[in-house]
């Protein structure tokens, strides 16, 4: 891609903020996937846009076009905000960005789940359908924790993991 190809990107996403949200969602999302492995620094503004579904495609569009590790553990937190604190269809959406992320998902997802006062089990449960070794770990420590609904999520994720032989 030469220099006019980066310079019109550059423009797009300079003009994107004052589109209508879906059209911002949809734009990141093409441009992710249009970009993969060429990090696209104008991304990162949009992880604080007001919408969650800007919010999350921003964070997928991060993540696809291999953005450096430190917006990683930023895109995860957003994620897990929308996860844990979004209505039920954006919770979807940031759960299977971060199921999608796999391994790469795993240490901030802990961080987040340790660092948070109050405990989600939707993190929990995101950890089970990602399902490494790292993961796994960090299920079997959170099915004795003193929080009911994080011991449930934990050994169904666990059982789950078992019954496929994971």
């Amino acid at each position: 891609m030469d220099g006019s190809d980066e310079e019109a990107i550059e423009r797009e996403l300079a003009e994107l903020g004052s589109r209508p949200a879906p059209e911002r969602a949809e734009v990141l999302t093409a441009l992710g996937w249009s970009r993969i492995g060429r990090p696209t620094p104008g991304i990162e503004p949009f992880l604080d846009d007001p919408d969650p579904q800007v919010r999350i495609a921003a964070a997928q569009a991060v993540r696809q076009t291999g953005q450096d590790d430190e917006a990683l553990g930023r895109l995860v937190e957003v994620l897990v905000e929308e996860l844990c604190g979004g209505d039920e269809e954006t919770a979807l959406m940031a759960g299977t960005a971060l199921v999608n992320m796999e391994d790469a998902a795993v240490a901030p997802l802990i961080r987040q789940f340790v660092d948070r006062g109050e405990k989600d089990p939707l993190v929990v449960r995101v950890l089970g359908e990602i399902a490494g070794e790292e993961a796994v770990s960090f299920l079997r420590d959170a099915s004795c924790s003193a929080d009911a609904d994080v011991v449930r999520e934990a050994r169904e994720a666990l059982a789950a993991i078992d019954k496929e032989g994971l």
